[in-house]
């Protein structure tokens, strides 16, 4: 049986503030996992498809553009009747045309991120509901228990112990 030396509670009582601190270190982290998953979902909700959907007109136009220059070079002809190269114009309306299914495409995988971002934050919130709600009640009730249990130390170190009988001679 090992015994321990009892002589100071001192250092003991020292992890009081740090229990403490631990309660409130779990309550803030779960509370700023919170907070992140809400600013993502707020980006992908509004942010992200506002930007892509101004991208999208803006690509929108500048295809219309480059589909405009190819129609009006090929209209018309030249003397001998043929109508003039048009490789650069035609290579406009296929890149404006690329980048218009790139934003269209963005917006769709920022509406299908959302929802499922929407998803894991509701399991996350279920999951962590019962750490988030108990946690408070948890540190209190061990904050409670330590402190009983640094009382009752300080209550044996006060005992005095039964005078040791005098050795007979």
């Amino acid at each position: 049986m090992s015994q321990a030396n009892m002589g100071s509670v001192g250092q003991v009582k020292e992890f009081r503030p740090a229990l403490i601190r631990f309660g409130q270190d779990i309550s803030r982290a779960i509370g700023d996992a919170d907070a992140g998953i809400l600013r993502a979902i707020q980006k992908l909700d509004s942010d992200i498809p506002s930007h892509w959907k101004r991208e999208l007109a803006r690509r929108n136009e500048k295809l219309s553009q480059a589909k405009d220059q190819l129609r009006a070079k090929t209209m018309y002809k030249d003397s001998s009747g043929k109508s003039p190269p048009c490789v650069d114009e035609q290579a406009a309306v296929r890149k404006w045309t690329l980048a218009v299914e790139e934003a269209q495409h963005k917006i769709m995988h920022a509406k299908r991120w959302h929802q499922a971002l929407v998803q894991q934050y509701e399991q996350f919130r279920g999951r962590v509901r019962p750490a988030r709600d108990l946690t408070p009640m948890m540190t209190e009730q061990a904050v409670h228990d330590f402190d009983r249990a640094i009382a009752a130390i300080e209550a044996y170190l006060a005992l005095e112990g039964p005078d040791a009988p005098s050795p007979s001679l």
